[in-house]
Parts: structure tokens; sequence; C-alpha cells
């Protein structure tokens, strides 16, 4: 557990890091604003709530929105996939290497990856609700879809992912959301960690590594447009109304972490101290 704690401090400290870190909570917080200068000066009742101001769902913040989800897998790889590289390269992995085996070294570094990743993503979409509780209503008398409130119900689609939630709980469906694109953006990061214990790629650099990740997600994207399966697409499962199913987006992470897991494992095999 203390070597584990060394590996996320030295994570921590990272500079890429710091930077995604620091472009999702810009992100977060310009949601935030985009939207009270929408409602700057806005009668109360053309307000809406708290859940439906939530970064992913409204409308107001739609271009910030944007942003997020289309960087979302160059961010989520290149936020931690570098720290076994830098640890090494500036000796901070050695306290690591000296107190567990090889495969223990890296399959830590791994699980630091996962968890930051995930942890990070879902800090900074978790912040942008609760900024949304304190500036707008609880219950608002608008909403995301612009008509009555007990005419909301209506505009629910049993083929949109988790769609019943919305109209439920949508404050559970904003959290549910949360949850599933942390988990993906940290399989990405745990994708990209893996391809750079691979001997072939050990020369490039960890950002060249992460923007390869990155186009072969958005290549998946756009095939699973032409193919007319947008299971394959990380969009369908970042942005909110997509046509997929909850198998569909199991099935996309047990593919992402399946083969995370198998390069680490191929990695560590082959794995060489700097």
């Amino acid at each position: 557990m203390r070597v584990l704690k060394v590996q996320m401090k030295e994570c921590l400290n990272q500079i890429e890091f710091k930077v995604c870190f620091a472009f999702w909570c810009l992100i977060s917080f310009g949601g935030i604003v985009i939207s009270c200068m929408k409602y700057y000066d806005c009668n109360y009742l053309n307000i809406r709530s708290a859940a439906d101001s939530f970064l992913l769902v409204s409308p107001n913040a739609s271009a910030v929105a944007q942003i997020f989800t289309l960087t979302f897998p160059l961010i989520a790889a290149v936020m931690c996939a570098g720290t076994r590289r830098n640890g090494e390269k500036s000796g901070g992995g050695l306290f690591s290497m000296t107190r567990m085996s090889r495969k223990q070294y890296v399959f830590g570094n791994a699980l630091v990856t996962v968890l930051l990743t995930g942890a990070s993503i879902l800090f900074t979409l978790l912040v942008n609700q609760l900024l949304c509780l304190v500036v707008f209503p609880v219950e608002g008398y608008s909403n995301r879809f612009g008509v009555a409130e007990y005419l909301a119900p209506l505009n629910y689609d049993s083929n949109a992912l988790l769609d019943f939630l919305q109209v439920q709980n949508p404050y559970l469906y904003n959290l549910i959301y949360m949850m599933l694109i942390s988990v993906l953006g940290a399989g990405i990061g745990f994708v990209c960690y893996a391809v750079q214990l691979q001997k072939i790629f050990q020369r490039y650099r960890t950002l060249y590594i992460s923007i390869g990740i990155f186009l072969l997600f958005i290549g998946l994207s756009v095939m699973g447009q032409i193919l007319d399966m947008p299971l394959l697409s990380f969009l369908s499962y970042v942005e909110v109304g997509h046509y997929v199913r909850i198998s569909d987006y199991i099935l996309f992470v047990i593919l992402i972490y399946g083969a995370g897991t198998i390069l680490t494992i191929r990695g560590a095999y082959q794995y060489e101290y700097f």
C-alpha cells in the first residue's frame, strides 16, 4: 500500500497530469460561466434546474460540452499514461521497483493510471453538478426540452441510453453518466499505458502514443458512423441521448479493459527497467 501511494504521488506530480486536470477543471467551470451568462437578468420562470444545467445535458453549454467530448480520449490517454516512463527517467521509480517484483511494479502503475484517470474525470464532472446546485434551482420551471414540466415525460425515448432515468430522476441520471464516462476514460488511459510497454513502441514518446490512441478511437467513431454501428463510437457513451444500450457500453468497456490487460501482461514479461 505504501508503494502504491508513492506511485500515485509520482503521477500527481507529473506535468501531464496537472495540465490535463487543469483543462478538465476549466471545462467544468466554463460550462457554469456560460450558463450563468445565459440566465443573467433572466425571468426566474425561464431558468432551468441544476440537473438540466449540468454540462453534459445543458443546451446553453453545448459548445463547451462538445470540446469535452471531442478531446475526451486524448486527455484521458495523456493524463497518467507517462507516469512510469517519466518516473524511470527521473529515478523516482527506483523506490517502487526495489520493493516489488517486475510484474507488481508494472501492474501497480497500471492500477494508478486507471484509478487517477477515472477519479479525475468523475471529480471534475461532480464539481460541475455541485456548482449547478449552488447556482441554479433544484427544481426549475423550464427544462432541456423547452416544454412545460408536466410534458417532459413525453420526451422519453426508449432507444436512448438510460433515457428513462432523466424523466424519473435527472440527478441520478447525471450521476450514472458521470460514472460511465469515468470508467470509459480510465480504460482509455489504461490502454495507452499498456501500449507503451510493448517493445515496438518504447522508442516513441508518450505524447505520440497518446495521439495514436486518440486517432484510433476517432477512427472507430467514424467506422461506427459509416457502418451504422454506434456501439463502436466513444461519442455514443460520452454524449447523452445516443441510441445505444447499456449492454453495448458494457461490451465496449470490456473490450477496452481486456485489450489493456492483455497488453499489460505481455509488456510485463518484456519489461526492462531503463
